[in-house]
C-alpha cells in the first residue's frame, strides 16, 4: 500500500539525518546552550522522530498484512462455511490429477449432497439451512483426515478430495462418514432433526482429467439419489446403505 519496508527504513534514515542536520545548524546559532548539549539535543530529537516513524511504518505495514491475508482468505473460502470454494477445489483437483499422471498412486473425489436440503429450508426457514450447512461443514472436516481436503461446491453440495485413496477405501470412508452423520441428529430451529446426505465417488486413472473425474463422481452421486438416498455409489455403480 505505501511501498516495501526496505523503502520506509532508507526514507526514514534519511528524513532522520537531515532533521538532524537541520537542528544543529540551528540550534549552533544559540550561545546559551554548549555544543556539547546542542548535539546531544539535536541528536536526540533526531532518534525520536526516527523511532516514530518507525513505528507508524509498522503499524502500516501490519495492517496491509493483515489486507491482503483477509483478501486471500475470501477469495479461496466459502464465506459461510469457512471450506475451500469452488475455484481452490478445481486448482487442487487439477493438481492431483496431474500428479498422477507423472507418478504411480491413487487417488479418488467424493461428490456429496445433502439429502432433501430444500425440504429443511422450506420447514425451518433458511437461517436454520444455513446452520444446518455449517454445521454439516464441521463434522466433514472434523471426521476426514489430515491429508484430505473438503470444500463447498455450492448450494449443499460438497466435493472431498482423498489422495493416496482407490475407489474401495473411499467408499469405507464415505459410507463411515454417512453413518456417523445420519445417526447423531442436527439442531434445527429447537428441533432434532436427522440430516442424511448421499454421495458418489470416482476414482481417477491415468486417462482421466479433471472434468472426467467430476462426471463421474456426479452421475454416481445421481445414481446414489435416485436409489434412495443416503447411500454412497462407487464404479461399480453399487449402492450400499449400512
Amino acid at each position: 500500500m505505501f511501498g516495501s519496508k526496505s523503502l520506509y527504513t532508507y526514507c526514514t534514515m534519511g528524513l532522520a539525518l537531515l532533521m538532524y542536520n537541520a537542528l544543529a545548524v540551528r540550534f549552533n546559532h544559540l550561545e546559551i546552550v554548549s555544543p556539547e548539549w546542542l548535539e546531544v539535543l539535536t541528536f536526540s530529537i533526531s532518534v525520536s522522530f526516527a523511532v516514530i516513524v518507525l513505528s507508524v511504518q509498522q503499524r502500516m505495514l501490519r495492517y496491509e498484512s493483515g489486507l491482503r491475508q483477509e483478501w486471500q482468505t475470501r477469495a479461496s473460502h466459502d464465506p459461510l462455511t469457512g471450506l475451500p470454494n469452488r475455484i481452490v477445489l478445481m486448482s487442487l483437483l487439477q493438481h492431483e490429477v496431474e500428479r498422477l499422471h507423472r507418478a504411480n498412486g491413487s487417488f479418488s473425489i467424493a461428490m456429496l449432497d445433502i439429502d432433501h436440503f430444500k425440504r429443511i429450508n422450506d420447514t425451518y426457514g433458511h437461517a436454520a439451512g444455513d446452520a444446518v450447512l455449517i454445521e454439516f461443514s464441521k463434522r466433514i472436516d472434523k471426521m476426514t483426515r489430515s491429508a484430505d481436503v473438503v470444500g463447498r461446491l455450492g448450494g449443499e453440495e460438497f466435493l472431498l478430495l482423498l489422495p493416496e485413496t482407490d475407489a474401495a477405501s473411499a467408499h469405507h470412508v464415505l459410507d463411515n462418514l454417512r453413518a456417523r452423520v445420519a445417526d447423531d441428529p442436527f439442531e434445527v430451529s429447537g428441533n432434532q432433526v436427522q440430516v442424511t446426505f448421499s454421495t458418489g465417488i470416482a476414482q481417477c486413472s491415468r486417462a482421466s482429467s479433471a472434468k472426467s473425474l467430476l462426471e463421474e463422481a456426479d452421475q454416481h452421486l445421481y445414481y446414489a439419489k435416485q436409489s434412495g438416498r443416503n447411500r454412497v455409489s462407487v464404479t461399480s455403480r453399487v449402492a450400499c446403505e449400512s
